[in-house]
């Protein structure tokens, strides 16, 4: 499996997920809040429709460097009103081709007792909760694709999102069901849309995918597809 056709693939896959956003998005009845909005805003750059549209152009392996612009995506079902956006960085180390993907939602919560705004009142308050999937470490100890909770987007050590929930971006570390990174965004697409968003991106990947991503797609839809227990 060549590094072209994974990028290629990973592209699809996050062509999808802007669909699939895009959808949702045309329900006028669904609205968020405006404090969700400006956390958004402030977190980073969006990525624009024609960034988006140039994912599905595979890059050489010696042009690795994707700057971690957010992309909106669908929130997870049930989460009315939230507001969901994820990253995809590309990066060498030691010699090695890695994949970071972060994902990250806002929700508005009820503050905690006896705390108030910055504005000085006391109603729901934005909070961000955000998990990064990553490819294989170097060393024994996190040698497998795995995800982490997170505060931020883009580097391990970028600044932490005003809104983020405060907990370890260390563990609990979470093995994926993943051996390569498309496997790995695949599994992302599991943990938020379950197999409803597993069938509609393979459904989306067989009407547009062409080569050398579409092999690739193929290969790691049956390979996820046999964790599906009940059928």
């Amino acid at each position: 499996m060549t590094w072209q056709g994974k990028r290629a693939a990973l592209g699809v896959i996050y062509h999808w997920l802007h669909i699939y956003f895009r959808e949702w998005e045309k329900d006028k009845t669904r609205k968020t809040e405006r404090d969700l909005d400006a956390a958004l805003d402030a977190a980073g750059t969006l990525l624009s429709q024609a960034e988006i549209e140039q994912l599905r152009s595979p890059r050489p392996p010696d042009r690795l460097e994707h700057p971690p612009h957010m992309m909106r995506i669908r929130p997870p079902n049930g989460e009315g009103g939230a507001i969901a956006a994820t990253t995809l960085l590309w990066y060498r180390e030691a010699n090695r081709e890695h994949c970071r993907i972060n994902y990250g939602v806002w929700t508005m919560v009820d503050p905690p007792a006896g705390t108030k705004r910055s504005d000085g009142g006391r109603s729901r308050i934005p909070i961000f909760c955000g998990y990064r999937f990553e490819t294989p470490e170097r060393g024994a100890n996190h040698a497998y694709h795995h995800s982490q909770p997170c505060r931020s987007f883009g580097d391990k050590d970028a600044e932490d999102i005003p809104e983020a929930f405060q907990t370890s971006v260390r563990y609990p570390t979470w093995p994926l069901a993943a051996k390569d990174e498309v496997q790995m965004a695949i599994c992302l697409v599991l943990a938020l849309y379950g197999f409803i968003g597993f069938e509609d991106l393979r459904e989306h990947a067989e009407r547009g995918a062409k080569e050398p991503a579409a092999s690739v797609l193929k290969s790691a839809f049956e390979t996820i597809e046999e964790f599906q227990i009940i059928r």
